[in-house]
């Protein structure tokens, strides 16, 4: 944040809307992770060490915690 002079209250305001952006890009980042990691579990591109279903219901969860609108992340879990 820059100061211009703006209330402390301003400056706070604006910084609530500027993690709510990172805040969403991230929730978009992790539910198409989780995408990702369903493509591989449809088609078998999988691996044998590797848990499918507990990243892509871990990566889907986080992307709703940080933004309950997201229905990218809503649909990974549906597909589970």
């Amino acid at each position: 944040m820059q100061s211009s002079g703006a209330s402390g209250l301003q400056q706070g305001v604006d910084g609530v809307y500027e993690f709510d952006a990172a805040g969403a890009e991230l929730a978009d980042a992790l539910a198409g992770e989780a995408w990702s990691y369903t493509g591989d579990k449809a088609f078998g591109w999988t691996k044998a060490d590797v848990d499918y279903t507990a990243k892509i219901l871990g990566q889907a969860d986080r992307s709703i915690a940080l933004a309950p609108n997201n229905m990218n992340a809503y649909g990974r879990r549906a597909c589970i």
